[in-house]
């Protein structure tokens, strides 16, 4: 073991040797060109040294940060998150819970826009509570969809238009799927009118312009006005976070 690391040793200063016409090298240890012998560089070897330990110093200090790279700004982060959380409670919304609602816009049966199936704006009118806390805010807005749409035709018969109301925002934003009855209007009947004159019409042996009342006399047209009331309920349990 000892010879081995004797030539060990040997090889090094082997290495590190080298000659030069220069009077001063750089070397860790090189030959002196007036005096005989060698010269140990000892600048070469603290220099050495000190950067080897400033190296090692700098890789511990690396991997310091790595270890506390949460700065006091992220910490704080961190805890308020984490505190958050902690405070947050959950709150049963139980299922056919029951809410009331008011429609937002005018809703005609002459609405060109509307159709079976196009989505209708509601809106909450009395804030839904449970143990002090509020699950569903008043105002909050809901959405329904047109079930029924008529329009007014001849012979009397009157426009009919029905929504539905379908789901609403908890005060988490969960979607709350709802159910309910229909909210369903019809015109006024004009039918009788168009009947009267319908006789008028086979008396006076006006047979061959039945078609006219047919045609000029017509129900009148549905409506839902803003702020209708309607009600509907909560199809199945759902919890609530709280903060």
């Amino acid at each position: 073991m000892t010879k081995h690391i004797s030539i060990f040793l040997i090889s090094i200063l082997i290495i590190s040797c080298s000659t030069t016409n220069n009077v001063i090298s750089d070397k860790l240890v090189h030959k002196r060109k007036y005096n005989k012998g060698y010269h140990i560089n000892n600048s070469k070897l603290n220099i050495d040294i000190s950067n080897n330990i400033q190296q090692q110093n700098l890789l511990a200090n690396t991997d310091n940060e790595e270890n506390t790279h949460l700065t006091p700004k992220y910490k704080s982060l961190v805890a308020s998150i984490f505190k958050q959380k902690s405070s947050t409670k959950k709150i049963e919304l139980r299922s056919g819970t029951t809410l009331d609602l008011s429609t937002v816009t005018l809703l005609s049966s002459e609405n060109k826009g509307l159709h079976i199936g196009k989505e209708v704006e509601l809106r909450v009118t009395r804030d839904v509570k449970k143990d002090g806390h509020i699950l569903i805010e008043r105002d909050a807005r809901a959405y329904g969809s047109v079930t029924t749409f008529k329009k007014k035709k001849g012979g009397g018969n009157p426009g009919e238009i029905g929504i539905k109301v379908d789901r609403v925002n908890a005060v988490d934003n969960q979607t709350i799927y709802l159910s309910g009855e229909q909210l369903y209007v019809e015109g006024e009947d004009a039918k009788t009118s168009f009947w009267l004159v319908t006789a008028l019409y086979f008396v006076l042996l006006l047979w061959p312009l039945l078609w006219v009342p047919y045609v000029l006399i017509k129900g009148k047209e549905a409506v839902i006005y803003p702020n209708t009331n309607v009600s509907a309920r909560t199809n199945s349990s759902v919890d609530i976070e709280i903060d």
